[in-house]
């Protein structure tokens, strides 16, 4: 090969990498834009400022499913095994707050139940024993609120949602995308399921009553971490909501988001016929 033949080879050798090389930049910068757009996108659909000022992660819920498969299925274990757990003392105070929870739906003299004083002295004695308690701090939140002590009520619920080990978000929007701000709920409730040697126990349903949703139409529930199923989904007051589907789900993140559930505007019954005089 002559020098001239060289020079052309390695002439043509440097052409090839450089296309290469424009090609590999073409894609890096395609893929970065990509990922910029999905992470504006997730910053609209998703709480993440609400997250990020207290310094936590926030992520979508996870779908995912407690049956076995496989050899452990065969060998007769329908069920994963968590390794969430509570001692008997917390699950009777847990229950205690959820009985007093439910009082919401009872009323004395037309005032809810669970806006008595009895209700809040029940829920500082469980705080007194079992002091940080995410879900007696979060109702005591909530008390506080309807008695009108706003100021109260927000430092109980965010002590709550520091102590909790996650926080479930649940979403509610408008069909245009627009969130459902000022709505408020009668209830909702996550179920904390517990496998232990195969065994599956959902019996444990923390109970979130009288709920009111903030202006991004979300509302925030502190829970244990474990694997959930979501259960008494009220629905804004006035309105109709419909959930998407979804089983058991796991968050991998302190907050985790569920899907939005939409939100429209009930249709008044048509007025009836005004009377004829005869």
């Amino acid at each position: 090969m002559t020098e001239t033949d060289q020079g052309a080879s390695v002439g043509k050798r440097g052409f090839v990498g450089s296309k290469r090389f424009r090609a590999l930049m073409l894609l890096v910068v395609g893929c970065i834009a990509v990922l910029g757009i999905l992470v504006f996108r997730g910053e609209k659909s998703v709480p993440l400022p609400w997250a990020r000022r207290r310094g936590w992660g926030a992520a979508h819920i996870v779908k995912t499913t407690l049956a076995t498969k496989g050899l452990s299925k065969m060998l007769g274990a329908n069920w994963r095994n968590l390794p969430f757990e509570i001692s008997a003392e917390e699950e009777a105070d847990a229950n205690q707050c959820v009985k007093l929870a439910r009082n919401i739906h009872s009323h004395v003299n037309r005032r809810s139940v669970f806006d008595s004083d009895q209700t809040r002295l029940a829920l500082e004695g469980v705080l007194s024993r079992r002091q940080g308690y995410f879900y007696a701090e979060f109702l005591l939140g909530i008390w506080h609120r309807n008695n009108g002590d706003e100021q109260k009520s927000r430092e109980y619920l965010e002590r709550s949602f520091q102590h909790a080990p996650r926080i479930i978000v649940q979403p509610y929007q408008f069909a245009d995308g627009r969130p459902a701000a000022g709505a408020r709920l009668r209830c909702f409730a996550l179920e904390c399921n517990r496998v232990k040697n195969a065994s599956l126990d959902p019996s444990l349903n923390l109970y979130y009553p009288d709920l009111v949703t903030d202006e991004a139409g979300c509302i925030y529930l502190p829970v244990y971490e474990t694997v959930y199923r979501r259960d008494h989904m009220a629905v804004p007051a006035g309105h109709a909501a419909n959930y998407p589907r979804l089983g058991w789900f796991q968050s991998r993140t302190k907050v985790g988001i569920l899907p939005a559930a939409i939100v429209t505007a009930k249709q008044q019954p048509p007025a009836p016929p005004a009377s004829q005089p005869r």
